[in-house]
């Protein structure tokens, strides 16, 4: 995995919120750390950082577009 930009994670995400007005929508655990995907309401840009137990977040993938997906769990040969 490659890291666009890492710092403090206050310090990140300061600048995430103050510089492009984006906010975390959605959130996980991974083996690296927490997981977030941040999201500017307006401009619909976002970011994908990974913070971790140490306090250091990075940056690993930033775009625009970013729009919710619908989809259903299907169930495998259970023929429902």
């Amino acid at each position: 995995m490659h890291f666009v930009e890492c710092a403090p994670a206050t310090m990140l995400a300061g600048r995430l919120r103050d510089r492009f007005h984006e906010a975390p929508i959605i959130q996980g655990v991974s083996e690296r750390g927490l997981m977030q995907v941040w999201r500017n309401k307006d401009s619909s840009t976002h970011t994908v950082t990974v913070t971790s137990p140490q306090g250091g977040m990075c940056i690993v993938a930033a775009g625009e577009y970013l729009e919710p997906v619908e989809w259903e769990l299907e169930t495998a040969g259970d023929g429902t």
